[in-house]
């Protein structure tokens, strides 16, 4: 598949039809066994040491996809936050990767920049930073990686790969040192967006000459299997060798994997899934998850795996629902729901850690009737872990484990997770003359260790979900100068509080210039909230327009699609500082005339809806009202044309 001229939403789908086979068939794997008419033995031996492990995490980016995380109350927010990061409590991740906001959509929404312009640093927008603090408190070894999906339009004059997005990125990881005490791990160059191989090589140098000499530069975070061709270009280039520390992909073992070649591995360079996407529903997302670690190191030695994304904490309407481990999109009510495969996580992290290393020959491999297996031992060669995942697999199957002299180990703790139980202890196994038998049941994930200390961490019950409820309102006075709104969702753009440019008090202000380096499109900015339970509502709200532009209303947004190539379904009321204006229905135009209006002055706006009557009021004046029976229900939201608008007293009312 030529995925270089693919959208992302055309990609996601291609990789999610890739997926739904329950596990790779036998014929299609070059080195699986045959299948065995005795049990296969796994034999286990230290001379046999592979590549170091380090780490199972997962990818808070891709756009918002942790947005309404914060906004979440006590304490169910720091519950939450148990369930991701706490050792030895849940899925305990190791690794974080975070996206470095550009104020452009990218897949889920837009994360705002640290520099709007070049002359503007801000290192207290969005949420990223407040989430790395949050996993660091949980788990102090946690590893924290980070990516750009795109950058705002001044970088470059528009050239990505320019010195600018290199100072961009290295003004964001001094200040993630500076401000809040955090390490950054590793950073890449622009998400699947190929690379330019001299600057890899001069950003290595910036980064050394900053004093960030230890931050591992990874390359090239592509799609499938272009993500090798940048270590195949390393082998005969030393300078780019030299500059890499780690070759990362995305997706690395779907659709036709891309297999590393001896001259890449005697490069003697890490190799990662820096985007592993899961996107079955339920328990298959848990054995799934398994299934790609293992097949990552056996096909092609990946060492580690960061998921897309860490947690479903957006606005249900946007693309590519129930994608993380946690489902926690209602933080007025402070519901959340735990998804299975949180206990995928758990099933490694619980049981191996980062340094602890992948033990080769009969140690790692494809079960013969389904399933494959993968074996981690502690650097001191003391504690070992066996992680087997059964998919595909008909029939109990039976397979030896030989532990050796070296693992000399007379009991082993088992814990499994099925369809109907996850990460349940069961009783332990005894060997009988060196020799472990284990059965294992069709479907199942089974982490058979040497090591204690795991258990299922739980908190109460949270509170039952309920929809946003009306009447909302929100002045905007509240809160600190650069953060976010409470439950507002940037869907393209920043808005962010602000001092009014005219009268006294606070504004949501929107922030951005267009940029053409985005990754999802960039029609305009937009930022929403709600519930798609909303029928019946009017939204109003102050604008002010700087200088010349647009502002628009929006509702009944039931969907929101991933392309961002217009305005999202539902209603639009668009209104330019000419005073022209377009009422939509979605794409199409249904109403159109002028007002007095103008810039550099607050008006106010207002929309409402009762049931097929949409009635739009500009300064209290009725301007349009007219039927359309094109959308019944959704979100509300504001926004404008790629220009600097206020905002200020939004409220929603049932009509």
């Amino acid at each position: 598949m030529d995925t270089s001229k693919l959208s992302r939403r055309e990609l996601l789908a291609a990789a999610s039809s890739a997926l739904t086979i329950p596990a790779l068939a036998p014929a299609t794997e070059a080195n699986a066994p045959e299948e065995a008419s005795v049990p296969l033995m796994i034999m286990l031996k230290k001379e046999l040491s592979g590549r170091a492990f380090e780490g199972l995490g997962a990818v808070s980016g891709g756009g918002n996809t942790s947005r309404l995380l914060p906004d979440y109350p006590e304490p169910q927010r720091s519950e939450i936050l148990d369930y991701l990061f706490r050792p030895g409590f849940a899925a305990s991740l190791s690794a974080l990767k975070v996206e470095v906001g550009g104020d452009i959509n990218s897949t889920e929404g837009s994360e705002p920049s640290h520099m709007h312009t070049s002359t503007d640093e801000n290192y207290t927008r969005g949420f990223e930073w407040w989430l790395m603090v949050e996993a660091k408190k949980r788990n102090h070894n946690i590893s924290l990686d980070c990516l750009a999906w795109g950058a705002p339009g001044w970088i470059g004059g528009g050239n990505y790969w320019s010195s600018d997005m290199m100072d961009y990125y290295i003004k964001f990881i001094l200040a993630a040192r500076r401000v809040y005490g955090l390490e950054i791990s590793s950073v890449g160059g622009k998400n699947e967006s190929g690379y330019n191989t001299e600057w890899y090589i001069n950003f290595r140098k910036a980064l050394n000459t900053a004093g960030l000499e230890k931050v591992r530069l990874v390359a090239s975070d592509d799609w499938g299997p272009p993500w090798l061709n940048i270590a195949k270009e390393a082998v005969s280039n030393p300078a780019l060798a030299e500059a890499i520390d780690v070759f990362g992909g995305h997706v690395t073992w779907s659709e036709k994997p891309a297999i590393a070649s001896e001259a890449i591995l005697n490069l003697n360079k890490p190799l990662w899934d820096t985007e592993l996407h899961n996107y079955y529903p339920g328990f298959q997302a848990l054995i799934q998850l398994i299934h790609a670690f293992n097949l990552n190191y056996i096909l092609t030695k990946i060492t580690k795996s960061l998921v897309w994304n860490l947690i479903w904490s957006y606005y249900t309407v946007s693309s590519y629902p129930d994608v993380g481990m946690i489902r926690a999109h209602s933080p007025w009510s402070g519901h959340y729901e735990l998804l299975p495969v949180v206990w995928g996580y758990a099933h490694i992290n619980q049981f191996v850690q980062p340094g602890w290393i992948f033990l080769e020959g009969s140690a790692n491999g494809y079960l013969p009737s389904g399933g494959t297996y993968t074996t981690l031992c502690s650097p001191n060669y003391k504690e070992f872990t066996l992680l087997i995942e059964t998919s595909g697999a008909v029939s109990v199957q039976s397979v030896h484990l030989h532990t050796g002299e070296a693992f000399a180990a007379q009991s082993l703790h088992v814990w499994q997770s099925n369809e109907s139980s996850q990460f349940d202890k069961m009783a332990d196994l005894h060997s009988v003359g060196g020799v472990f038998t284990l059965n294992l049941s069709p479907d199942t994930v089974y982490s058979f260790t040497t090591t204690t200390g795991q258990r299922k961490g739980s908190h109460p019950e949270p509170p039952a979900d309920h929809p946003l409820a009306l009447p909302y309102s929100d002045d905007y006075q509240s809160y600190l100068i650069s953060r976010q709104a409470r439950y507002h969702f940037d869907y393209e753009g920043a808005f962010e509080i602000a001092r009014k440019t005219v009268g006294e008090g606070k504004c949501l202000r929107q922030a951005a210039i267009k940029s053409a380096m985005g990754w999802g499109g960039a029609y305009m900015p937009l930022t929403f909230l709600g519930s798609t339970e909303w029928k019946d509502y009017s939204i109003s709200v102050e604008a002010y327009i700087e200088g010349e532009g647009a502002v628009s209303l929006h509702g009944r947004i039931g969907t929101i699609p991933g392309g961002n190539d217009t305005d999202p379904p539902g209603y639009t009321f668009r209104i330019h500082s000419t005073g022209d204006w377009e009422l939509l229905c979605f794409k199409t135009k249904i109403a159109s005339g002028s007002a007095s209006f103008a810039a550099d002055k607050w008006h106010t706006l207002e929309m409402g809806f009762s049931g097929s009557t949409i009635t739009v009021f500009v300064d209290g004046s009725k301007i349009t009202s007219i039927t359309n029976t094109g959308y019944s229900a959704g979100l509300a939201g504001m926004g404008t044309g790629w220009n600097f608008a206020q905002f200020c007293n939004l409220k929603i009312h049932p009509v």
